[in-house]
């Protein structure tokens, strides 16, 4: 009887190391993410590209990353079942981290710096059913929502943190120095993940459950449940609206609300700081009130209203137009942990991975078209509101698809 209450003392305090190290995985992630963006104007330098070429094969660098991204997360999530979490995690960083060696190498070799990009999104296509993998292992049914939400705030701190690491090493040494110390980055975080991590507290080794028999079939009845499409649906919305409006934020800071440049990197920061908090404010108000669907629901409507207040006034004080963005980040970003709570807890734990991989991929490789659709509605009608109002339909459908046709469980999930 000692030694079961002391094993499970030590897995419930091992749960906040195993949760730190996610949350470090997500970060330097989105470090490596953001990596190519800080020092494109310096890489762009570095190939002598025209403006034409960096609007071009500098856009091709960015997006081509999404593309091998959201190829990953369908096709390579099943791996984390099969072989377990942690080995995947680990494989994940090191491959991220070879890939940004490989960018530090490729001076003067545009082909070779886009294919370390696919190579980077490859690694990371698996990182978030990884995440979610381990959460189900871990922690209860009621303890998810937070621990999801925990680890998802390591995307908006990392894409802070990017440019405020790497722009000073840039500054003083060079844009392959920057990539260098990512990579350096990644080799401290593989040492944490392979002392530190188990798939489960009862399961120290990296074994996943590598038969087949009732695997596929279990993945194929959740991909034709409606509920599982209905999720992944609203999903999508969430991230064609998070896509749309985080990488035209810049444009429209400056084109609309007259920011300077300078002004604009630093008013840029305040939304994320709104997704950050509500992300945290989003699993702990679904857990008080148990209505999962409900905060669902509300988040993606308001995030319509407001985006509807925000671009059909036309608001040009840059003060409320900062508070309103700030708002709409923290209102959309209270979902995120919640969707992975519900899917996780639909799903079988033997193919939590798979399916957190196909609504992941599919939302991110979708929801890409949230900024495509911004740029045509501009290219249109020459009005950034416009396009910013089109999102804002996007995520009233969401919101209303997700009210009228997802059924909870009886848990409430």
């Amino acid at each position: 009887m000692k030694d079961e209450r002391s094993k499970i003392n030590f897995s419930k305090k091992h749960k906040l190391t195993v949760l730190s190290i996610l949350v470090l995985s997500i970060i330097i992630g989105y470090i490596a993410r953001m990596g190519t963006s800080v020092a494109l104007p310096f890489i762009s330098e570095g190939f002598a590209w025209t403006r034409v070429q960096q609007g071009n094969l500098g856009g091709m660098l960015l997006g081509i990353f999404l593309i091998s991204y959201g190829v990953s997360n369908i096709l390579l999530s099943p791996f984390v079942d099969i072989y377990g979490p942690k080995k995947i995690l680990l494989v994940s960083v090191i491959l991220s981290s070879l890939s940004m060696v490989l960018s530090a190498k490729s001076t003067g070799t545009y082909s070779l710096l886009l294919v370390s990009r696919v190579l980077l999104g490859l690694a990371q296509g698996v990182l978030f059913p990884t995440a979610s993998k381990v959460v189900t292992g871990w922690f209860s049914s009621e303890e998810r929502a937070r621990a999801n939400s925990v680890y998802m705030s390591g995307a908006p701190i990392g894409s802070m943190l990017s440019p405020l690491l790497l722009a000073p090493i840039i500054a003083r040494t060079s844009w392959q120095i920057s990539f260098y110390f990512i990579a350096l980055l990644g080799c401290i975080l593989v040492l944490l993940i392979s002392l530190l991590v188990w798939n489960a507290p009862n399961n120290r080794k990296c074994d996943g459950d590598k038969s087949s028999r009732y695997y596929i079939r279990d993945l194929k009845q959740v991909v034709l449940n409606k509920q599982f499409q209905v999720i992944v649906v609203a999903f999508t919305a969430l991230q064609s609206v998070w896509w749309g409006i985080s990488l035209w934020l810049p444009t429209y800071l400056v084109k609309v609300q007259g920011l300077s440049i300078s002004k604009m990197s630093y008013a840029a920061s305040f939304p994320y700081i709104g997704a950050i908090l509500g992300l945290y404010f989003g699993s702990w108000i679904s857990n008080i009130t148990g209505k999962r669907k409900s905060v669902i629901v509300i988040s993606l409507i308001s995030v319509s209203l407001m985006l509807l207040i925000l671009t059909s006034l036309n608001i040009r004080f840059q003060v409320i137009a900062l508070v309103l963005l700030s708002t709409i980040f923290f209102v959309g970003m209270m979902t995120p942990g919640i969707f992975f709570t519900i899917l996780q807890s639909r799903v079988p734990k033997r193919i939590v991975g798979s399916a957190t991989g196909i609504m992941n991929g599919i939302g991110n490789g979708l929801g890409f078209l949230g900024p495509v659709v911004v740029g045509s509605v501009v290219g249109l009608t020459g009005s950034y509101n416009a396009g910013l109002g089109f999102l804002g339909g996007i995520a009233l459908v969401g919101g209303l698809v997700f009210q009228f046709s997802y059924k909870p469980l009886e848990s409430g999930v």
